[in-house]
């Protein structure tokens, strides 16, 4: 379908950064769904 890139460590550090911001993505969402944001939320007032 598509040509492998000239660059393979310029391929490695793409699919690395495309692996990366997945996991943050279902890290964050995984923290979220625990409820850990109502700890800035409970007093109606966020934390500086």
């Amino acid at each position: 379908m598509t040509l492998p890139p000239a660059e393979p460590m310029l391929a490695f550090a793409a699919g690395a950064s495309v692996l990366y911001l997945a996991f943050w993505w279902v890290w964050w969402n995984v923290l979220v769904d625990n409820g850990v944001e109502l700890q800035y939320s409970e007093d109606g007032s966020e934390l500086d």
